[in-house]
């Protein structure tokens, strides 16, 4: 079995339960679409549950934040600490996807300017730009 040090190839966010709050950004993470006897074992507790994130420790996560990965959320099902000699060092988060994915998107800035007796309302978000103009 590959340590599961190596398997923290992604990096998710961890969102609070009011679902804007992020706890957590670039938390290094490996994500698991469950399948077969590891996706049997993992409903026995919940059976909504179709992922498990193995994350490096953080505290104040809990069964009622999200995980942002990707932009898909996941709603946290339960906790686990994978035990000694790992205790403390990584936490395995179960969870199953929530509505149908979300987009992220940049901050918006906004400005009104006027030139040439002509008044421009300008939006920009980092990568694009719109003008309307009046």
């Amino acid at each position: 079995m590959q340590p599961l040090i190596n398997k923290m190839q992604y990096r998710v966010d961890v969102i609070a339960a009011d679902g804007i709050t992020v706890l957590y950004s670039g938390v290094p993470s490996g994500v698991e679409d469950l399948s077969g006897k590891r996706l049997e074992q993992a409903q026995l507790i919940n059976n909504e549950t179709t992922h498990l994130v193995s994350m490096v420790f953080r505290p104040n996560v809990s069964e009622s934040c999200y995980i942002l990965y990707g932009g898909r959320l996941f709603a946290v099902d339960y906790l686990l600490d994978p035990g000694v000699p790992l205790r403390g060092m990584f936490l395995q988060v179960y969870a199953h996807k929530v509505g149908g994915g979300i987009t992220v998107l940049p901050p918006v800035t906004a400005g009104l300017y006027m030139e040439d007796g002509i008044s421009a309302l300008v939006l920009e978000d980092g990568i694009s730009q719109i003008r309307l103009e009046a």
